[in-house]
């Protein structure tokens, strides 16, 4: 359900940016029109935006917890069972998600891109966030990785407790930028920093995270082969 719920998102977001792109090009017939080729057109929009909790970015939504040695926390969930998990996976990298698909089309590439990523942490450890794009959907051949610094945990030496909010601008090099551009897929993997937290025997399922990841850059039109 963690997957699905993502994926309706970003797919909403998709549509919406689609349809609203839909709506620019029939009011002003951007068919008819050309754009010299050193002409960059400078750009910004979102990527993706979402209001999640601490534990949609632990474990891969899509296997068995697995059965592994040493301590065990208890997610405490509000409205549903709670789950034991062992203390590692919080720590260890997790697919958040799978193969979203990405495509950009058209007459037009980027020719720079920034990914400005900007996170509210309620979560006691600092996040990392770490972007793939890939051709193909079995995700066999990996580009580069895309990852940010880690996002700073919340203060608890207070209360209430203060969310921390930080950011962090990716300029993408030309190898991580021709991978952006062929990509069709993208895999998002999340992982918290031990920090010495005390964990204790429970732990809050809900501290809650925004992530917000937008897109600043260059386009110009496409050149012929």
């Amino acid at each position: 359900m963690k997957g699905k719920v993502r994926n309706t998102g970003f797919i909403f977001l998709l549509l919406l940016t689609g349809t609203w792109f839909s709506c620019i090009t029939d009011e002003f017939r951007v068919k008819d029109l050309s754009v010299k080729d050193e002409w960059d057109i400078a750009i910004i929009t979102p990527l993706f935006s979402g209001n999640l909790e601490f534990h949609d970015f632990i474990h891969d939504w899509k296997v068995p917890i697995p059965d592994l040695p040493g301590p065990k926390v208890v997610l405490d969930y509000t409205d549903s069972a709670d789950v034991t998990i062992p203390v590692e996976l919080i720590f260890d990298k997790s697919v958040v998600i799978d193969s979203f698909p990405f495509l950009i089309q058209g007459s037009y590439e980027f020719a720079a891109v920034d990914l400005i990523f900007t996170v509210e942490n309620g979560s006691p450890f600092p996040l990392n966030l770490e972007m793939f794009f890939y051709e193909k959907n079995d995700g066999a051949e990996d580009g580069p990785a895309f990852f940010p610094k880690p996002f700073a945990a919340a203060d608890f030496s207070q209360f209430p407790v203060v969310n921390a909010i930080s950011a962090d601008t990716l300029k993408l090099s030309q190898s991580q930028l021709a991978w952006f551009k062929k990509g069709k897929f993208v895999r998002f993997n999340a992982w918290y920093n031990n920090n010495g937290f005390l964990l204790g025997d429970s732990i809050s399922a809900h501290y809650p995270i925004r992530v917000s990841i937008v897109l600043t850059g260059k386009v110009r039109a496409k050149q012929d082969a």
